[in-house]
């Protein structure tokens, strides 16, 4: 579960490549990331790091991205 404004969230990803984010009610959030990944995305976690959350994600891209609620992606990318 992500928080954002003090609204929860739910994070999906999947063969889209694309991240978003829904309200509990099922209505669409603010975060959505298309073309995440340049293949489909098949992990997905929200984690706190140093107090900040972060979107993590895993695709057949062989990638290993580090998201930022807002949809920035950060830095932290890793690709093999």
């Amino acid at each position: 579960m992500l928080e954002v404004d003090g609204a929860q969230l739910i994070v999906s990803a999947g063969y889209d490549r694309a991240l978003r984010s829904w309200r509990l009610d099922g209505t669409a959030g603010a975060l959505r990331v298309d073309g995440a990944h340049s293949g489909p995305i098949g992990a997905l976690a929200v984690l706190k790091v140093d107090g900040a959350q972060r979107i993590v994600s895993a695709g057949a891209d062989r990638a290993i991205l580090s998201t930022r609620p807002a949809g920035m992606r950060a830095t932290d990318s890793v690709r093999n």
